[in-house]
């Protein structure tokens, strides 16, 4: 019995993995299906995922230490979140629109 003690407590302890979900949207509330969530630990993406058909994601951290939020989707602007203790699940990030630029080229003609 205190073999078995023994062994139980010389297992190295797992880290426990914590939950970030959320919801990504526009700025009218309505979401934006297919947007691409990524998490960045130490400047190396480490996991990548795409929203769901209604605009939720989930994963799952060991570590919020130096880890970053990214969200992009096409026609909106990159939205960036630094994990912190204050980072809760069922987020909303709202996504805003990209800003718009449009170039007209003007040539001069001789007749």
């Amino acid at each position: 019995m205190l073999a078995l003690l023994f062994a139980l407590l010389s297992i190295p302890a797992v880290p426990a993995q914590e939950v970030i979900t959320g919801i990504v949207t526009d700025t009218q509330g309505s979401t934006i299906p297919g947007a691409t969530v990524q998490l960045e630990i130490g400047g190396a993406v480490i996991l990548e995922l795409q929203t769901a058909t209604d605009g939720r994601f989930t994963f799952g951290i060991v570590s919020r230490a130096g880890a970053r939020l990214i969200v992009i989707a096409p026609g909106f602007s990159r939205y960036e979140l630094t994990i912190s203790a204050e980072t809760r699940q069922n987020m909303i990030i709202a996504l805003q629109p990209a800003a718009f630029f449009e170039a007209v080229q003007v040539t001069s003609t001789r007749s």
